[in-house]
């Protein structure tokens, strides 16, 4: 058995209307379709490469978000047109951006022609010998909702020897982006999977690519999957740009965006050997007959066996390009970046080396590409040790973390600040629910937090992989 998992393809295919200069900041539509035009055939291309048996997804195949349902329905067949010309048989979990409709008529027939089981709502079994899937709602595990007991009747019903994966678009364990899943599953799955072997959970969502293995108390690999972003942006290790969230099992993490890959899983006796490949062939216009695409890049690997942790042989490793005494003054242009929940604009001022930056940009939900921009005189004041302040406003609900400067030399490279770990918590609405995060900072209206942000960390980063053992 060999087969691939995906995480969100976004596949985009209505073209977003007028828009205002740098409006993908904020506005998804123009990034995703471009990427649907210009990267997504060579990211299928290279999936095709590896002849899977099938293809896991697990959720957000395509974009959506259209006041049309009429569109939507035509964009999710185009979609699966695209897998199917490839001879890629696509079984999808439901994620956020499936209408109902699309899910209806398009998602779960799909799923159905491969031979799978249907549970209530979209959820659904698929087996392959003694290898078990269960396919899952990420959202629908409320008090009630018949996939909780559908979802406990097919644990009880596979063999605690034979291989089991759970799939779904929220992640278990939502690495580097708090908050992001829904609680009643997560609560859920934890209790009901205590005392049995499950292998694997294949997840996506977050946009960042991780793999992390936690005990419940067996060994749960999750494979935290990716297939949005530019290839061309390179390769960033999450922990460059996000805290963790997570206290240990952490094996690697791509940066949102960064490096679009996917997962080859194949069979071998007792064992499953996993694969990170990256595609790097040129693209196939759309529409067209596939060209035979070299095989993607591996870039990490590791075996695992039935109920035991993962080996990791081969992970991704970040290689610094050469630095000078003189980066600073080479800057043409620099940003501070900050992620936030439920962020409308007006709940906190940012202070960077005693100069005021204006109060923070939007983030409804932790979203990447909000920043702000620094102006000469900001670049000026940039030194090899740099304060940020912090200045609660509001004392509403809302959660702000991930600051760190980037810029780019003359020269063209990439130099990064360290990164602030810290998630700062506004409110009681997120804690309430999840607890307080791992390096989470409470804050207060009118008391300014600081924090220090320093350039001895390496620049651009370019992506190799090391052999590990």
């Amino acid at each position: 058995m060999r087969f691939a998992v995906i995480g969100d393809f976004h596949f985009c295919n209505v073209p977003p209307g007028p828009t205002m200069g740098g409006a993908a900041i904020y506005d998804d539509r123009p990034r995703y379709r471009t990427i649907t035009l210009r990267e997504a055939p060579a990211f299928l291309d290279a999936v095709a490469a590896e002849k899977p048996d099938f293809v896991v997804g697990t959720g957000d195949v395509v974009e959506g978000g259209l006041r049309d349902d009429g569109a939507s329905l035509a964009e999710g067949r185009a979609c699966l047109r695209e897998f199917a010309r490839r001879q890629l048989t696509l079984l999808s979990a439901a994620g956020t951006h499936e209408t109902p409709r699309v899910m209806a008529e398009c998602v779960m027939p799909a799923n159905a022609k491969a031979g799978v089981k249907r549970g209530p709502g979209y959820a659904f079994q698929y087996s392959r010998d003694d290898f078990h899937f269960l396919f899952l709602d990420y959202r629908a595990f409320a008090p009630g909702n018949p996939q909780r007991d559908w979802l406990l009747t097919r644990l009880a019903a596979i063999p605690d020897r034979d291989w089991l994966a759970l799939v779904a678009h929220g992640p278990l364990y939502p690495v580097a982006r708090p908050f992001f899943s829904e609680i009643e599953m997560v609560s859920f799955l934890k209790r009901s999977l205590r005392g049995r072997k499950a292998d694997f959970f294949f997840c996506g969502h977050t946009h960042n690519q991780t793999l992390s293995t936690h005990r419940l108390p067996s060994p749960l690999l999750q494979v935290k999957c990716s297939s949005i972003g530019f290839a061309a942006d390179g390769f960033l290790p999450l922990e460059r740009e996000q805290g963790l969230l997570l206290d240990r099992g952490f094996h690697w993490g791509v940066a949102e965006n960064s490096t679009p890959g996917f997962w080859i899983f194949e069979r071998k006796g007792k064992r499953i050997e996993g694969f990170w490949r990256v595609p790097g062939a040129p693209p196939s216009a759309p529409g067209a007959a596939p060209k035979a695409a070299p095989r993607a890049a591996v870039f990490a690997r590791f075996t695992k066996e039935h109920g035991k942790a993962a080996a990791m042989l081969q992970v991704p490793s970040a290689a610094p390009a050469p630095k000078t005494p003189f980066d600073l003054a080479l800057l043409r242009e620099a940003r501070l970046n900050v992620f936030g929940w439920n962020v409308r604009g007006a709940e906190a001022r940012i202070f960077l080396n005693g100069r005021d930056l204006g109060s923070l940009p939007p983030n409804g939900v932790w979203a990447a590409r909000r920043r702000f921009i620094l102006t000469e005189e900001d670049l000026k004041r940039l030194s090899p040790r740099n304060t940020v302040e912090i200045l609660p406003l509001d004392g509403g609900d809302w959660v702000l973390g991930g600051l760190c400067l980037v810029g780019h030399t003359l020269d063209g490279r990439e130099r990064r600040s360290s990164l602030d770990r810290s998630i700062y918590v506004s409110g009681n609405r997120f804690t309430k629910v999840w607890g307080m995060p791992r390096g989470g900072v409470r804050l207060r209206e009118g008391v300014r937090r600081r924090l220090v942000l320093s350039f001895d960390s390496p620049g651009h980063i370019a992506a190799t992989s090391v052999a590990k053992g």
